[in-house]
Parts: C-alpha cells; structure tokens; sequence
C-alpha cells in the first residue's frame, strides 16, 4: 500500500528545537503544498491562504493547526531537511 502526501511528510524529521515547535511540521508543510497548488508563489501568498482556509482545512483533514504561521515563520518551518525525499541525495 501506498503511503499518504501527509504520512510522507510526518516522516521528515523535524530538526526545530522544542521551544520552537509550536506548529506541527507536518501539517505546515501539506497546507503550504496546497497554498502552491492554488496559486501562492510567496511565503506572504502562503500564509495568506493558510490563514483564509485554516478552518476548513482543519476540518477537510481532521488536523489541529491553531493558527496560520508568520509569514517569516513560515520560510523557518519550511527550511526543514527535505533530502531524504528525492532519492539519491546526500549520498
């Protein structure tokens, strides 16, 4: 069986110190890939959708996101190691 876009994405480690952790990775990354989908091309057009849709996508996928990250928060979530998802990288 085929792994869920959100059980890939709980797999990146998340390389944010605790006190920082206030978002869950996982969960910022799938919102933001939906953000590029509809059309954000920025971390503010990212944060902007987020912010617009958090219920409805918390309702959609029965996540808890309790608000829509910064968009400087944001561009700090998002520099998460995302190596080991494309094969052959790091080695």
């Amino acid at each position: 069986m085929q792994a869920s876009l959100l059980e890939i994405l709980r797999s990146i480690p998340d390389r944010r110190r605790a006190e920082g952790k206030r978002f869950d990775l996982a969960t910022v990354l799938l919102y933001a890939i939906l953000g590029m989908v509809a059309g954000a091309n920025s971390y503010r057009q990212i944060h902007e959708f987020i912010r617009v849709h958090l219920q409805r996508l918390n309702e959609a996928f029965g996540l808890r996101l309790p608000g829509s990250p910064s968009y400087t928060g944001l561009r700090l979530i998002i520099q998460a190691d995302l190596q080991h998802l494309r094969p052959g990288c790091g080695s």
